[in-house]
Order: structure tokens, then C-alpha cells, then sequence
């Protein structure tokens, strides 16, 4: 089966993940994964966290233990041992390992922040599988959310300066990012993959 694959780039409460869900929801046979499952599984395993507080926004800028939040944890063992320590594309080739498994035909990936990685590595993949690859960020203006140490670190800088199409994400009601995102993506994407 030929397989679709959409990463969704932006910094943290950009709107990633609502993208990838209303994308979802527009297709018949989609599902949403994210790069970043299996550094949440070992995270959640190693200090015994919740899944549940894995996803959850909030919850996630909490310290948990050692004066550290589930956000500080998350990225410094994705970002400072994974990708460092063993290989800058280790994520990126678990997370097609993951695809390769999938009986869906579009994966969509919300959690994008390494366009080297998740965009360049992904997509030569994809050109050597003979899939098809499309990627796109989302931005939302009002950056206040982030907190200072956070939004140094290098997953929340690494878009910076980074030309890709960009969805502008106003901050408004969920139904209306929605048709936003309908509209956005309609001609880009959504056409061409019920077409083929």
C-alpha cells in the first residue's frame, strides 16, 4: 500500500495536534501518531507518570520530580540522548518503523520540531519508499504560553527562520481553526490524496 505521510511542524500550543486531528477527520483512512510516543512511554515507565499527563498541556508544565516539569524530562531525554547521544534520526526511523506496521494509508505526525530530522530525513525516506510526503507548519501569534527556559531549548527554536507553508493559527475558536485548516489544506493536500 502506498502510504501518505503529513508532519505538522510548530513550538509547543502552536496548534499541532488540533491540525492533525481535524486533517484526520477529513480523510477515511488516517490516524494520528507523533514522533515523540515512544520518549513518552519511557518517561511515563521510568518515574511512573501517567500516560494521560503525558498528553495534557497543562499537567505537562508541572515539576513532577527533581524540581523538573514532564515538558523538561520529555526533551532532554528525546533531544539530549536521543538525538545527540545515538542518532539525530532515531525518532524519525522508529517513527516509520511504526508506519511500515500501520494498516492506515495517511499517517499524520503532530508533533514536528527538527525540520532536518522530521522533514528532510522523513521525506527522503519517503521518496525511497515511493510514498508520498507533505509537510507544513503551524504558527500561533501569541508565544506568552511559553516559559523562558522552554522555549530555549533548541525543540522550540529549531523552526526558527524556517520557510515552509504555515498555517497561522489566531488563537479563535476550535471550529474556526478547523475550517481553517480545511481551507488551508483542502487544494495542498486533501485533494490530491483522495484522488490517488
Amino acid at each position: 500500500m502506498s502510504k501518505v505521510i503529513i508532519v505538522i511542524f510548530g513550538r509547543k500550543f502552536s496548534g499541532k495536534t488540533t491540525t492533525a486531528r481535524a486533517i484526520r477527520g477529513l480523510l477515511d483512512d488516517a490516524k494520528v501518531d507523533s514522533f515523540a510516543d515512544p520518549i513518552k512511554k519511557g518517561v511515563a515507565e521510568m518515574f511512573g507518570i501517567p500516560m494521560k499527563n503525558m498528553r495534557d498541556p497543562v499537567l505537562k508544565e508541572k515539576e513532577v520530580c527533581f524540581g523538573k516539569t514532564i515538558r523538561y524530562l520529555l526533551q532532554t531525554l528525546g533531544t539530549e540522548w536521543g538525538k545527540d547521544l545515538i542518532d539525530p534520526s532515531v525518532w524519525t526511523w522508529l517513527a516509520m518503523q511504526r508506519v511500515h506496521q500501520a494498516t492506515q494509508r495517511v499517517i499524520i505526525f503532530d508533533d514536528g520540531r527538527f525540520p532536518k530530522e522530521e522533514g528532510d530525513w522523513v521525506e527522503r525516506y519517503c521518496q525511497a519508499q515511493g510514498w508520498t510526503f507533505y509537510k507544513f507548519k503551524v504558527e500561533r501569534k501569541s508565544d506568552n504560553v511559553i516559559g523562558e527556559s522552554i522555549a530555549r531549548h533548541r525543540s522550540e527554536t529549531s523552526l526558527d527562520g524556517v520557510a515552509m507553508p504555515t498555517l497561522y493559527n489566531t488563537g479563535t475558536k476550535v471550529s474556526t481553526l478547523k475550517k481553517n485548516i480545511e481551507q488551508f489544506v483542502k487544494f495542498r493536500i486533501l485533494n490530491e490524496i483522495k484522488e490517488s
